[in-house]
Formats: structure tokens, C-alpha cells, sequence
């Protein structure tokens, strides 16, 4: 296994995960020399093949690391870059990383993070932006092939000698400079949408909570029942 696999760095990143245990701790714990652990994490080099290769933990080696990293085995053999089978499907389905999957779900109690969250993804506001991010998205793709047109049209002149092809070429590199301008533009423009579309929606929240808030505050203030004639005898 060459090194252009991911293990030998996720191991080293869940060892770290996992109170910074060294090699041997982690040797000792797999049930495996500590030569073996490290060839894991940062190879061997052999001789006869004149270069560095990295080991793979068999099965059973490969479920210890699993059990005691509480992570999947796909994650460790690089063929899913989440850490839980759970996440693994929901990121092919949503799109989003194993670390904002985890940062959702760590603090599964915290059921006002949850409402804010479900909220914001059910309201106009989020259509909005997903709207405008698609477009920020098709313009960024559209810069990338003007640039690549702008380039080649450049390079051209610099090697025409035709006055009349010259006179073409600097017509079509002034058009895709103005394209890349347009492009620029609409950028700055989606991307101010975006933050008054999140601005609206943080205002409906800030109103929403404030009144919650205030109702909250004015139970605490009125006396609790029994309270006020407890005080009278």
C-alpha cells in the first residue's frame, strides 16, 4: 500500500483524537509490536524494492482499531472520509463533512440548536441563498473559462503577425474581459444577497426569541402562586 492512502495519516489523527497516545500505547492496546504499529503510521523501507512502502492491518487488526477509534472500517481503509457509517450516508445525501456532521449531533440535547438549525433549512431565506449559491457557482465556472479564453487569446496576438487576425483577437480578448468583469459583478452582487437573506432571517429569529424571552422574563417576575400569600401570614 503506497502512501498515496490516506491511513497512515488517519491513524495518526485518531491517535491524536484519542488523548495523544503514542505508538506504544497504541501498540500495546492493538495487541502488536510497536515496529508493526509505526509501519502503519510512517512505513518501512525496504531495500530490495528500493523504496518506502506502508503495511495494511489485517481484518482483525483493522476491527480492533475500529472498536477502540469508534469509527467505521471503510473510514481507516480510506474508502469513506467519515468517520461512522451514520455519517457516511447521510454526507453522500446532504453533502456535508464528517466534522459538520459531528458538530451537529455531539450536542444532541441541545434541542434550541436543533430548532434553529431545522428553521433556518425550512425557510425562504435558505431557498434563497441556495438559490444565489448556485449562481455564485455557475459564474465562478464561467470566470474559469473566460480566464482559460482571455489566456489563449493573449498568448495568440502575442505570437499573430497578421494585422487583420491581430485586430480579431484583441476584439474577442476585450469581449471575454468585459465577460470576466460581468461575472466578477454578479459575484459581489449574489454574495450580498445571500447576507441580507441571512440578515432577514436572524431578524425573524431575534424577534421570535424575543418575545420568547420577554414571557420567560415576565413568569420570573410575577410571584410564583402560594408565594404572596406566604409572605401576608
Amino acid at each position: 500500500m503506497g502512501k498515496d492512502s490516506l491511513l497512515p495519516d488517519r491513524c495518526q489523527r485518531l491517535r491524536e483524537l484519542r488523548g495523544n497516545r503514542t505508538q506504544k500505547e497504541m501498540s500495546t492496546l492493538l495487541d502488536v509490536t510497536e515496529k508493526t504499529y509505526r509501519s502503519w503510521e510512517i512505513g518501512e523501507y525496504r531495500k530490495g524494492q528500493n523504496k518506502r512502502v506502508y503495511p495494511q492491518p489485517d481484518l482483525e487488526q483493522l476491527i480492533k482499531m475500529s472498536d477502540y477509534f469508534h469509527c467505521s472500517i471503510d473510514y481507516l481503509l480510506c474508502r469513506s472520509d467519515c468517520t461512522n457509517v451514520d455519517n457516511h450516508y447521510i454526507s453522500l445525501k446532504t453533502g456535508l463533512s464528517d466534522n459538520a456532521l459531528e458538530r451537529i449531533t455531539i450536542k444532541n440535547d441541545n434541542t434550541l440548536e436543533h430548532d434553529f438549525l431545522n428553521s433556518f433549512i425550512l425557510s425562504d431565506e435558505f431557498l434563497e441563498i441556495e438559490h444565489n449559491m448556485y449562481w455564485i457557482k455557475n459564474n465562478c465556472y464561467n470566470i474559469s473559462n473566460h480566464y482559460k479564453a482571455f489566456d489563449e487569446i493573449t498568448a495568440a496576438i502575442k505570437n499573430t503577425l497578421n494585422p487583420e487576425q491581430l485586430n480579431t483577437l484583441e476584439i474577442m480578448r476585450e469581449q471575454y474581459g468585459d465577460k470576466l468583469e460581468h461575472n466578477g459583478h454578479q459575484i459581489q452582487y449574489l454574495i450580498y444577497q445571500c447576507s441580507l437573506s441571512f440578515g432577514n432571517f436572524m431578524n425573524k429569529i431575534k424577534e421570535t426569541w424575543g418575545k420568547e424571552t420577554k414571557f420567560v422574563l415576565e413568569s420570573i417576575e410575577r410571584p410564583l402562586p402560594g408565594l404572596e400569600k406566604s409572605k401576608n401570614n
